[in-house]
């Protein structure tokens, strides 16, 4: 029999990150509502109802920030505010990056990490991860330094509501 003994430290981080995931996936959302307020103002559209609704007919983010970005793009030229490409362009280029943060937000498993296992099948926690992966102790693949080292730390995370609010 085996005994993991989480950390009380590594408990309230999880509870912590959690939180913090929370905060920055709502204000996630209020990005995603201008990108479709933009992406009707591009448009020229006279109804809101036709636009948001093929707006929000692509169901992944890349299809979206794409449509947003002709979509711009293509009125920016046609109405001769070329000026503003520049100034479009920086604006999609950080929502393609934020968007890979908000993925990672979305998708991967928050952990508390696990130390190997002792002799007698014992082990303690060693941090608390956001991480693609949540193998078991039992996983024959399963590294401690490797989860700890490639996922995201709550002071990572931290700075993820602020990027996506700006």
């Amino acid at each position: 029999m085996s005994i993991f003994i989480p950390r009380s430290e590594h408990n309230a981080e999880l509870h912590e990150m959690h939180r913090v995931i929370g905060k920055a996936l709502s204000i996630w959302v209020e990005f995603e509502l201008q990108l479709a307020q933009t992406f009707h103002y591009a448009m020229g559209a006279r109804d809101g109802r036709v636009s948001f609704a093929v707006f929000d007919a692509a169901i992944n983010l890349g299809a979206k920030l794409s449509m947003v970005d002709t979509a711009v793009t293509w009125a920016l030229d046609s109405r001769e505010l070329a000026g503003l490409l520049n100034e479009w362009k920086a604006l999609h280029k950080r929502s393609k990056t934020l968007s890979a943060l908000r993925n990672k937000l979305a998708h991967w498993h928050v952990i508390i990490v696990s130390t190997t296992p002792d002799e007698n099948g014992n082990s303690t926690s060693a941090g608390t991860r956001l991480s693609r992966t949540d193998l078991s102790s039992n996983g024959r693949n399963y590294d401690p330094r490797k989860i700890l080292n490639d996922g995201l730390s709550l002071r990572q995370l931290g700075t993820a509501a602020t990027d996506f609010h700006a």
